[in-house]
């Protein structure tokens, strides 16, 4: 029906309003204000649905429930008198539930009134009630001045109230229970009182983890304006880290409060996310410390990642149709990095006038980049920085862009393995060098540096050693070259070497047959190295099959055996496996053995075989010390290497070309590099 509102120098008024839907919701209401006559203003609404006014409000968590509202405002339009009630029922917000939700507020004499008591399980677990002191009028409201009181309490209340607050934390459980006294002038109000979480658990979906057993108390003193962590600690269950936060926060001045924050952190994971990242960080003796405001603090510490593991997208795949050392660039994903960042955000005002002192994050023994091709191990150090984050500029008016942490520095490329895969042909390249710089922008884009090696195994000529330098940046996409330790060979050789192990003038002369098995049992080998690694990765770093050549006989004199078990056969007895493992932060071990010795491979007796097994071995160990600059390289090296007819299974350089015969030795080296 249609509602007649009248305003005139008599008043305002309003005739009944009702409006009802099938699912029982009714509101009604009518406004009688005259000029100079106490006012009456009437609003009552039933079981409205909480779905609907969390839509009308824009909200994201999931809301249902009914609402009740009864409002009534009596007194002069200077000096109105105001009693209101709200009880909602079967409320749930998200993961949180409670039986009934209460309110009532309450107007006179330039004071307002408002509680609220929070029902569950036929008690009340949370009460919170304030007294405000405020002068209103039907049309306005100005501050008097006066002083204010409140007071919330809670016994025991689910944590999944949090969660109702935040869209950051998902999942949450355990208990929350506080009581706090508010006072002072609206301007500077005061606090005092405690709160403490028990058992608490939740999830962050930012961060792709789980934190549980959050236990904690904190003690806030009304007098100073500050607050004491006295104690709050978690754990991260996927690997059983620990967290502690201890320290004050004092909030005298709202805008600028004064921190004085330490974490403690041990082996606590820190990213979980299959896409980025995952890694389980401790903090040093003394912690991670913040001191000062907003406007001045400082943060210092150092950061050590105890196990971790970036990932890098999947490379594309091709098909083996006409290879050339420009195809291979192909094979390196292009997907832009520029939104990933392994940083946490932080405040942007805090990290515009922060000071990092000395603040570095050192990566430790069992730190990866893995992909399904990749394996690199990383290690060295990185420093803390801020920097302003040139994405958000463009949505920043004038010079004052958001301030972000950022890394700077350059890790190592220790070892590890690259997997080329060319399906059906795959070829593993075995880590020798590299570094990954970071430039201290907000944006995960460090530049690559890396190579790698393929040794082709020859039968009657040295060994062609393959290296492939993977550059650039990983946006738009890092360059990869192909180069040999022979520099006569032409790119095109280099290929051929790598897919069929012979040159291409050799091709069309070759024995079909022969060819597919020189071309398939380096794959072999690449698919035995990733079975190695799965079942004793947890023994070594590294574990790798350097594959041998069908052709190239573990001793001469195969004529009587049939073709293809001839080319087996001797492709065993040529190949080695190798292993490599960091025994500290500084010292590393290699050692590689030739299967040409063993029983049944070779064709010397059990007892000769063992020796020749033995005579094969190869190691090394090599020991860094530390620089002045973490970029450059000092290393002791001492190594122990057989001799050329033990590693040829036999051979002698009378039957083999390009190199000569030499004794079993052992040496040291001291190796050096600067970095500018």
């Amino acid at each position: 029906q249609p509602v007649r509102v009248t305003q005139s120098p008599a008043g305002l008024y309003a005739d009944t309003v009702v409006l009802a839907d099938a699912t029982g919701a009714r509101i009604t209401g009518s406004v009688r204000v005259p000029a100079a006559a106490p006012a009456h203003i009437h609003f009552r609404a039933d079981s409205l649905p909480l779905a609907d006014l969390s839509r009308l409000a824009q909200l994201s968590t999931k809301t249902t429930g009914r609402l009740d509202v009864e409002l009534d405002v009596a007194g002069t339009k200077a000096a109105p008198v105001v009693t209101a009630t709200a009880r909602a029922r079967d409320v749930t917000v998200g993961a949180f539930t409670s039986e009934a939700l209460s309110f009532t507020a309450g107007y006179g004499r330039e004071r307002a009134q408002l509680a609220a008591t929070l029902l569950r399980g036929g008690r009340a677990v949370l009460d919170a009630s304030v007294d405000y002191p405020v002068a209103l009028t039907l049309f306005g409201a100005r501050e008097t001045g006066e002083a204010l009181h409140g007071r919330i309490r809670a016994d025991s209340v689910d944590l999944a109230l949090v969660q109702a607050l935040s869209e950051q934390v998902k999942n949450a459980t355990g208990r929350l229970s506080l009581d706090l006294a508010i006072s002072g002038r609206p301007k500077q109000p005061h606090v005092g009182g405690t709160i403490a979480v028990q058992g608490g658990g939740f999830e962050v979906p930012g961060a792709g983890i789980r934190l549980a057993a959050v236990d904690g108390r904190i003690t806030v003193d009304a007098a100073r304006d500050s607050l004491s962590i006295d104690s709050l600690s978690w754990a991260t269950p996927a690997n059983r880290g620990t967290g502690q936060l201890r320290g004050a926060l004092v909030f005298r001045d709202l805008a600028n409060p004064h921190l004085d924050l330490r974490l403690d952190a041990r082996g606590l994971r820190a990213v979980d996310k299959r896409n980025l990242a995952r890694l389980d960080v401790s903090t040093g003796a003394d912690g991670l410390r913040l001191v000062g405001s907003l406007t001045d603090a400082s943060l210092s510490g150092a950061i050590a990642v105890d196990r971790g593991t970036i990932y890098i997208p999947e490379l594309l795949q091709k098909k083996l149709v006409d290879l050339t050392a420009d195809d291979f660039a192909m094979f390196f994903d292009t997907t832009d990095v520029r939104t990933r960042s392994l940083m946490p955000k932080a405040p942007g005002q805090l990290v515009e006038h922060l000071r990092l002192d000395g603040v570095s994050v050192r990566v430790g023994d069992d730190v990866w980049v893995r992909s399904r091709e990749a394996n690199i191990k990383l290690g060295g150090s990185l420093s803390v920085t801020r920097t302003r984050d040139a994405r958000e500029s463009a949505r920043v008016l004038g010079d004052s862009a958001p301030y972000v942490l950022a890394l700077t520095g350059a890790l190592s490329a220790d070892r590890g393995t690259y997997l080329l895969d060319l399906t059906p042909v795959q070829r593993e390249f075995q880590v020798q060098s590299g570094r990954i710089t970071f430039f201290g922008t907000p944006d995960f884009n460090p530049a690559i540096d890396v190579t790698a090696a393929y040794r082709v195994k020859q039968s009657q000529r040295a060994d062609i050693t393959v290296l492939a330098r993977i550059s650039g940046n990983f946006y738009p996409q890092p360059a990869l070259s192909l180069t040999s330790d022979d520099p006569t060979l032409s790119p095109s050789d280099l290929v051929s070497y790598l897919v069929t192990g012979k040159p291409s003038v050799e091709l069309a002369a070759s024995d079909p047959g022969r060819q597919a098995i020189d071309i398939l049992l380096p794959t072999l080998g690449a698919l035995g190295s990733a079975k190695l690694r799965d079942q004793f990765g947890g023994f070594v770093d590294l574990l790798q099959i350097q594959s041998g050549s069908s052709d190239a006989s573990g001793a001469p004199g195969d004529a009587s055996q049939s073709a293809i078990g001839s080319q087996f056969r001797n492709f065993l007895s040529s190949t080695r496996i190798g292993a490599e493992k960091q025994l500290s932060s500084r010292l590393f071990l290699s050692v590689s053995a030739g299967l040409c010795g063993l029983p049944g491979i070779g064709d010397q007796s059990t007892q000769n075989g063992l020796r020749s097994f033995s005579e094969a071995l190869e190691g090394k160990l090599e020991y860094r010390f530390p620089t002045a600059q973490p970029r450059d390289q000092l290393a002791l090296r001492l190594g122990a290497e057989p001799a050329t007819t033990a590693i040829r299974c036999g051979y002698s350089a009378g039957v083999l070309r390009s190199f000569n015969d030499t004794p079993p030795q052992i040496g040291f080296s001291i190796f050096r590099s600067w970095v500018f």
